[in-house]
């Protein structure tokens, strides 16, 4: 390999390194969900600690099952924590639902609003 493209590829290397681990620590996301719809989401890493929480703005309520746990009863403004790698929620609202979800490995020791 020539001198230029080795230094490419470590630079390349030492540059995605780092970014690695604080992507795994601050995972999230959102879905918006239609009147009665449901949608199974699946993080693709190992189970972790996460918060679920239906949007303020949210017209109505869902109910969110994280993993194998207790469902949650969502009204808007409200959030779910519970340790898993996938979640099921379930609109119940007449209007459009936005769910907002993200792990909390970096928040650990503070405490959620429980519904």
């Amino acid at each position: 390999m020539k001198p230029f493209a080795m230094i490419l590829t470590v630079a390349a290397v030492l540059t995605a390194v780092p970014m690695a681990s604080p992507a795994l620590a601050s995972y999230f996301g959102s879905i918006i969900l239609s009147p009665g719809q449901a949608q199974q989401i699946r993080t693709g890493l190992p189970a972790m600690n996460m918060r679920v929480c239906n949007d303020f703005f949210s017209t109505g309520g869902a109910t969110v099952t994280i993993a194998g746990n207790t469902p949650h009863d969502l009204l808007p403004g409200r959030c779910a924590e519970d340790i898993g790698d996938q979640f099921l929620v379930q609109s119940h609202a007449s209007g459009q639902v936005t769910i907002d979800y993200r792990s909390i490995q970096a928040n650990q020791g503070r405490r959620m609003q429980e519904d």
